[in-house]
Formats: structure tokens, C-alpha cells, sequence
């Protein structure tokens, strides 16, 4: 048995196994649409994977890593073209949460 055999039957061993295996982890997802958060509330975001084998993700909320700016509330812009890390809760594809996102932070000026 050759060595591709070997290991294609383990990973259809280990697959079996594991069927969510392909959502364990952190992956990365390009923002191509994003309406941004007010405050505390997230922003909303459609993101495609780097990985063809994963879904692309419509309104995925991206909340704040940073609400405040000193003493100033924020925004939450999510910028199309940058890269944000997903990962699935429980390697669920119906439960992915954004792990890190370098969206820019707009402080609020009350009128």
C-alpha cells in the first residue's frame, strides 16, 4: 500500500471521527462589507475566508475590542479589504465569532 493510501485513509479516519474538525481553529476572513457599530453595539460584517473550504460569513458581529477612546465614545468602522480572525465555537459553522479585527476606532462628538 503506498504511502498517499496510508494517508488519505487516516484522514478519512480521523475526519470520521471528528466531522467539525475543518472548524477547529482560528482562521482568516477578508471584510467585504461592514456597517459600522455605535458604542457598545457590534458591527456588522460579510467576510470570505482565505480558505475555499470554509463559508463566507454574512452579518457576523464584530464587537468593539475598544468602546472607549479615553473618555470618548467610539464607532466601530470595519474597513472592506482587511483581515479578521474567526474561529467557530465548539467547531460549530453556525457559531463563528470573531477573535481579533483591526477595524478603525472614530471617536463620537456629541452635537
Amino acid at each position: 500500500m503506498s504511502d498517499d493510501r496510508l494517508l488519505d485513509a487516516f484522514k478519512r479516519a480521523v475526519r470520521s471521527e471528528d466531522p467539525r474538525r475543518d472548524y477547529r481553529g482560528i482562521w482568516s476572513y477578508t471584510v467585504i462589507l461592514g456597517v459600522p457599530g455605535v458604542g457598545p453595539l457590534p458591527a456588522i460584517v460579510e467576510a470570505r475566508p482565505e480558505d475555499d473550504s470554509l463559508p463566507e460569513l454574512t452579518a457576523l458581529e464584530c464587537y468593539p475590542t475598544a468602546v472607549r477612546t479615553g473618555a470618548v465614545p467610539a464607532n466601530t468602522v470595519p474597513v472592506p479589504g482587511r483581515t479578521i480572525y474567526v474561529a467557530f465555537a465548539d467547531g460549530d459553522p453556525s457559531k463563528p465569532f470573531v477573535i481579533q479585527h483591526p477595524f478603525t476606532i472614530i471617536p463620537v462628538v456629541a452635537p
